[in-house]
């Protein structure tokens, strides 16, 4: 029996005309950030259930902003403390992190949510900031304890962050601001990418706020907080359950592995899919029951949602981000470079049969897939088939 899930649908799809899987994101988005602390997966050294999660569809039309901020107005109302700043530069993180205390604990506050309705607007800052921002962001959503060194003053200080990032983007913002190296680096990998994988009809004009439904769906999620609040508990698995996660893990591993796409980020994407998708199953279980082991009921609605929903969409993003003609691109820069004299090709040369930008996202991506080598002549700069 769903404790909040239901009622958060009953509201969100009164509300809006966004679509279903945007209304699923949002509330799986709200329970993560009540469940922080309270519960964590029992595999390995533990699992927090904190999520990246980002919606992405076409700009103006498709509610990504309405959505990321109705799952922050019911976290207003239920665990206002969990809510980050909206500059959220890692600095300035860090140091709001540092000057507010949890007023559960007292203690520096290290349970966070943050809510980027323009992510594309973000991904330009943290260009600005240049590589370390989106490195020190991982470190972030891995939960170990962080530490940032600041000249002249003393260093800022986490113990253990509990991090999420509810994001919203169109696809022209990423397709903007995106590099290849974001995903090679490991921030993008670390987001579950929601895109409308159904259409919902127009409403012409915005809907009446359903108040009553609103107020249900917070009083659900203030009831289920409280519950877990009362005691922390590690949920493992049921053992038919994690025969169920297991075979599918499988599955997915089998699919990256026998992909014949140059493009590894299919392969390197699927550990981190696997892994959001066993949080995301605790989430169903915590709606369903959060004193029970996880269960093939929530397993089952976790795999579905990442198979339906989460896998196309990271597909689609990549496609866009990328270039839909990455692919092709990398076997014709790879043919072209290989039947060339002694097999290498100058960048100048390659760069001029392929203009850029695109080309040099697929060569900067082929030269960290080892398919070519990269030798100096002077100041040129040759590629090397390997």
């Amino acid at each position: 029996m769903s404790r909040f899930l239901v009622p958060w649908r009953n509201f969100f799809l009164k509300a809006t005309d966004a679509s279903s899987e945007y209304c699923e994101a949002a509330g799986l988005m709200a329970l993560s950030s009540v469940t922080l602390s309270r519960r964590t997966l029992d595999v390995g050294r533990g699992v927090r259930p904190n999520l990246f999660m980002m919606l992405v569809g076409d700009s103006s039309v498709a509610r990504k902003s309405t959505s990321v901020t109705f799952a922050k107005a019911i976290l207003e109302q239920v665990e206002e403390s969990r809510i980050g700043p909206r500059d959220y530069t890692i600095e300035g993180l860090l140091r709001w992190m540092n000057a507010e205390k949890d007023p559960s604990t007292g203690k520096t506050r290290n349970k966070v949510t943050l809510f980027a309705e323009e992510f594309g607007a973000d991904l330009a800052r943290f260009a600005a900031y240049g590589p370390t921002a989106t490195a020190d962001f991982c470190s972030l959503y891995d939960g170990e304890s962080f530490e940032k060194a600041r000249a002249g003053s003393a260093p800022l200080r986490v113990e253990k962050p509990m991090v999420n990032v509810f994001a919203a983007s169109a696809y022209q913002m990423l397709q903007m601001y995106l590099k290849t190296q974001d995903w090679l680096s490991g921030y993008m990998m670390r987001f579950c990418y929601v895109a409308p994988q159904s259409n919902r009809p127009r409403q012409l004009l915005p809907p009446q706020w359903p108040k009553q439904e609103f107020d249900r769906a917070t009083v659900a999620l203030k009831v289920l907080r409280d519950d877990l609040a009362r005691k922390f508990m590690k949920m493992g698995f049921e053992p038919a359950a994690a025969t169920m996660f297991r075979q599918w893990a499988g599955a997915v591993e089998s699919y990256a592995l026998n992909s014949q796409s140059y493009q590894s980020i299919d392969f390197i994407y699927t550990g981190r899919f696997v892994t959001n998708v066993q949080k995301i199953a605790l989430l169903y279980q915590v709606d369903d029951d959060p004193t029970a082991p996880i269960g093939t009921a929530a397993v089952k609605t976790a795999i579905d949602f990442a198979s339906a929903v989460m896998w196309p969409s990271f597909k689609h993003v990549v496609g866009k981000t990328t270039g839909d003609t990455f692919e092709s691109l990398a076997t014709s820069i790879i043919s072209a470079v290989t039947t060339a004299p002694n097999k290498q090709l100058s960048k100048a040369d390659l760069y001029a049969l392929f203009p850029a930008p695109l080309s040099r996202k697929v060569v900067d991506h082929l030269l960290w897939a080892q398919k070519f080598v990269l030798t100096k002549n002077g100041a040129q700069e040759l590629l090397r088939g390997s």
